[in-house]
């Protein structure tokens, strides 16, 4: 499967966060995904469709390297799951759906 043809564009507003805010100098907005969705106040608006598309492409059922080669060769990704920790890119994707939880006002009642 080619990894980039089936999924470029597919999950347009994970894809725009991990590019925008997961680059090689992601820390400058924050230490976690939780920090950066928190202090980039543009994001409040787009956290229910970001954490929409995490939910999808976490449904999509990809092994852990068809998501890192997405991550990282598709999308460009800075950040990286600390693997000696026993962190993974669908564990990253938890943490996106948490963090957009968290940040958005619907969600907040």
């Amino acid at each position: 499967m080619n990894i980039e043809r089936s999924f470029r564009g597919k999950f347009g507003s994970l894809e725009y966060f991990v590019e925008a805010y997961l680059h090689q100098d992601w820390s400058i907005d924050g230490g976690s995904v939780a920090e950066i969705m928190k202090n980039r106040k543009e994001l409040v608006s787009m956290a229910p469709k970001i954490r929409r598309d995490a939910e999808a492409l976490l449904g999509e059922g990809l092994a852990e390297g068809e998501l890192e080669d997405l991550f990282e060769n598709t999308w460009k990704s800075g950040y990286e799951p600390d693997v000696d920790e026993g962190e993974t890119w669908a564990g990253v994707l938890q943490e996106i759906i948490e963090a957009s939880l968290a940040i958005d006002p619907e969600e907040k009642g």
